[in-house]
């Protein structure tokens, strides 16, 4: 039994290790069932910062992802995953709630190819039409945004349920 249970460190509470089953569950199945990770893919992870994010991150970091790349909210989340985390290999976007920045930022970075993975947890299904800013409510990307920045068969994992207009062959739903 050995090879299956993971000593607990001592800094750790049993309510914590408990509560991080969850996400690391998320983070494995949407990687290795849904998006179907391969070695030197390029990665994309929205909220890069939370719990599920890091773990997307580390696990495909682990299994081999060339290029990770991740959307974070303020400067105290991307020094959290610059410093904390250590992974050298992850490029941290701040400031990307509009789409076009999100886009021009990623394809800046992988010379105009876009990612082979986008795993997301939040994306707007429609546009703000009245073009007015909402006070508190961040404009997230657009479902178009996210589909713009694909690479040729790449594949979008996310949260989104009424997403129903937007489907494509690259992209699955993951049902929490």
């Amino acid at each position: 039994m050995s090879g299956v249970t993971v000593p607990l460190p001592e800094q750790v509470s049993h309510v914590m290790a408990a509560g991080a089953v969850g996400d690391c569950l998320r983070a494995y199945t949407a990687l290795h069932y849904l998006a179907h990770i391969e070695r030197h893919e390029t990665v994309l992870v929205f909220d890069g910062a939370t719990p599920f994010g890091t773990m997307v991150l580390q696990l495909a970091s682990h299994w081999g992802a060339s290029r990770l790349f991740c959307t974070v909210q303020n400067d105290d989340e991307g020094a959290y995953l610059e410093d904390v985390l250590t992974l050298s290999a992850v490029t941290v976007l701040e400031n990307v709630e509009s789409g076009n920045v999100l886009q021009k930022k990623i394809m800046e970075q992988t010379a105009g190819l876009g990612v082979d993975v986008v795993i997301d947890t939040r994306v707007n299904a429609h546009r703000n039409e009245t073009c007015i800013p909402t006070p508190n409510i961040p404009d997230f990307p657009h479902k178009h945004d996210v589909i713009s920045i694909l690479a040729v068969g790449g594949r979008w994992v996310t949260f989104k349920q009424d997403l129903s207009d937007c489907w494509t062959p690259s992209l699955v739903r993951f049902h929490t």
